[in-house]
């Protein structure tokens, strides 16, 4: 996150290896000036998404006219709110963006070009942040667009055991809920991507040994029946699977009780990319890396990436 009016601090981040760069003009000091400034130290060496001030119309066109890759609204609580600003994020016929010569397009000098794919490339985001947008989170999600699920499945504590172990019960509690609300929404062919650390390896080559851990809380039957329900109620797609054969071993988790994680290689892959069948034609690559394990105070995580060529949607 950048939240200092200084070219340079952007400038170093997006030279040590960054994917994007969250740039704060909400909370931080932040001016237009300061995220040009910015947006042209940068570049084209990563993206860079723009938390407004405000989810209305001239920050929207203000911002993305710099050439932000994208934007982040705050303090949206309405469907209606949601509405507006996708709307004042594309153009038309999708929205009522207006035309300025802005540095986006090479100040008018590409316009036509940048016309063509800007309303497939800007991110639009809002965020929840109060009770208001909690009860109406039915009616914003379904906010035409890319919608971005984020699940983090309850870890489950160590023992497999509903009964005796309640962290336990409550993670197979949170997955029957999660099918029960993917079902609810099957039918809206909505272009969906679900993600996150879903703390479940589903199938046999998700994990070191399969056999062994089949009585060990993230791939016991309990838990991977149910995960594969969640799966098949929306009918989504599990990027990695369909990028690599079933015979294929592929972790994305490593205990840190492994001294030489890579030498043992007792992995998990707990962590997850899901696309709807709507996007399944626009899925161009996956990645998971792995080196990340290597790096200074790492998780033992590591991330993992998914590419959408829009176009072909």
């Amino acid at each position: 996150m950048v939240t200092l009016p200084t070219a340079a601090t952007a400038e170093i981040l997006a030279d040590i290896g960054f994917d994007w760069l969250f740039l704060d003009a909400e909370h931080g000091s932040l001016e237009y000036s300061d995220i040009q400034g910015i947006l042209q130290a940068v570049g084209d060496r990563v993206a860079c998404v723009v938390r407004l001030p405000a989810a209305a119309e001239v920050p929207i066109k203000k911002v993305l006219d710099l050439g932000a890759a994208g934007i982040i609204a705050p303090q949206v609580n309405t469907v209606e709110q949601a509405q507006d600003v996708v709307r004042f994020a594309r153009y038309s016929p999708q929205g009522t963006r207006g035309v300025g010569l802005g540095r986006a397009h090479g100040y008018g000098m590409h316009f036509a070009e940048y016309l063509e794919t800007a309303n497939d490339h800007v991110a639009v985001l809002v965020q929840a942040e109060h009770i208001e947008a909690v009860e109406n989170m039915e009616s914003i999600v379904r906010v035409e667009g890319i919608e971005i699920q984020n699940y983090y499945i309850p870890a489950g504590g160590d023992e497999p055991d509903p009964d005796t172990n309640p962290r336990f019960a409550h993670k197979l509690d949170f997955v029957e809920r999660l099918e029960a609300y993917v079902r609810e929404r099957a039918n809206e062919e909505a272009d969906i991507v679900a993600v996150g650390d879903f703390n479940i390896a589903p199938h046999e080559n998700d994990v070191w040994s399969h056999k062994q851990l089949l009585s060990v809380v993230s791939h016991t039957p309990v838990e991977t029946e149910g995960l594969e329900r969640v799966r098949a109620a929306g009918d989504f797609i599990d990027v990695a699977r369909a990028l690599h054969p079933e015979e294929e071993k592929i972790f994305t988790w490593w205990s840190y009780r492994n001294r030489d994680w890579r030498k043992s290689n007792r992995g998990r892959r707990l962590d997850h990319i899901w696309v709807s069948p709507e996007l399944a034609p626009a899925l161009a690559g996956a990645e998971i890396l792995r080196e990340a394990r290597d790096w200074q105070k790492p998780s033992d995580h590591v991330p993992v990436t998914v590419t959408l060529d829009l176009p072909r949607v």
